[in-house]
């Protein structure tokens, strides 16, 4: 049974405080937390490579939508047409999604996932625009190119 007078409280030395002290665990917290660091590295590590895969990916499937288009309608313009749309609007949709978190972190409107795909569909239809000025822009370039060299 249970009676509160048999409880004893006894003061704690600080030298038994020191004596608490053991290497052996200071060495398996040191090796956990090498083991902790290492793991994250190598997370990090495995997470750049995907990344760099993803994007080795995409550039590839660019690319060979491209040519395919190009060699399927015969025309390099409508290659490079291919090539210059679906890249700008590749970028415009990673740089509207990134631009739809900041406004969501900044705004707190809606929810996240409204924002990401907010962000990533005026980031396509910016792209696409903006691919198409680029396209013509290159066309009047190369056309200002070749009368500069035939006439000269």
């Amino acid at each position: 049974m249970y009676a509160p007078d048999s409880l004893q409280v006894t003061a704690v030395d600080e030298d038994d405080a020191d004596k608490d002290f053991t290497p052996v665990l200071f060495i398996g917290a040191v090796l956990m937390l090498t083991l902790l660091v290492a793991c994250l590295v190598l997370v990090f590590v495995l997470a750049g490579f995907a990344l760099l895969a993803l994007v080795g990916l995409i550039t590839v499937g660019v690319v060979s939508t491209s040519v395919f288009i190009g060699v399927h309608q015969r025309s390099a313009t409508k290659g490079f047409l291919a090539f210059t749309l679906t890249t700008f609007a590749v970028i415009g949709c990673a740089l509207g999604c990134a631009s739809g978190e900041i406004l969501y972190r900044i705004l707190h409107q809606g929810t996240v996932a409204t924002s990401l795909l907010l962000g990533a569909f005026v980031g396509l239809i910016a792209g696409i625009l903006f691919g198409r000025i680029a396209f013509r822009l290159l066309q009047r370039f190369i056309t200002y190119l070749r009368q500069k060299l035939t006439s000269s």
